[in-house]
């Protein structure tokens, strides 16, 4: 709202409902990125749906996350994590990390970011070697295990849900957190 170009309008909110007549359901979202307060443009997308929604009185709308919106509208069932697993090992002299997933994810491979002992964050690939496992091994082509300080791994499952480990290798540990699952 209120930025240079592609602003929520009175007619994409009529657009909303009139889908939600034609296809039995519409999904609405809107989102606000930068440092300003939001709340009088919260206060002005919901004064366009309040207006909106008088011009059709049979069309019954609910507030939602985004997330919850999409997993509605596309009838997913219910959110489950990819399961994420990873570990830190010597094989053949070389420190190799494996990462599997007890479930799906979405895309080809998981999200690898590398933060190193002088403070750098790095991007990285992994490895293919089976479809059941990533591999990234550290060496001279990479980076060495002791120059770096923590590895983030992430992925999505196809419905949303995000798991994300963040390991420390020279302790070895695994620390999961999942995302975007719901609260009940």
């Amino acid at each position: 709202m209120d930025t240079r170009h592609g602003n929520l309008t009175r007619e994409d909110v009529i657009q909303a409902f009139e889908e939600a007549v034609q296809q039995g359901q519409s999904l609405l979202s809107f989102t606000d990125h930068d440092h300003r307060k939001m709340d009088r443009h919260v206060d002005k997308v919901w004064s366009m749906i309040d207006e909106v929604s008088n011009e059709f009185q049979d069309v019954n709308f609910r507030h939602a996350t985004a997330i919850e919106g999409i997993r509605a509208v596309l009838g997913m069932d219910a959110p489950y994590p990819p399961k994420l697993n990873a570990e830190i090992e010597e094989i053949e002299g070389k420190t190799v990390l494996s990462v599997g997933s007890q479930n799906d994810i979405f895309g080809p491979q998981p999200f690898l970011a590398l933060k190193t002992k002088s403070g750098n964050y790095i991007w990285q690939n992994f490895d293919r070697p089976d479809t059941s496992i990533w591999t990234y091994t550290f060496d001279f082509h990479t980076l060495p295990i002791d120059s770096i300080d923590r590895i983030g791994v992430a992925a999505n499952s196809p419905n949303g849900v995000t798991d994300v480990l963040r390991i420390n290798p020279d302790q070895k540990k695994v620390e999961r957190r999942s995302l975007n699952i719901d609260r009940d």
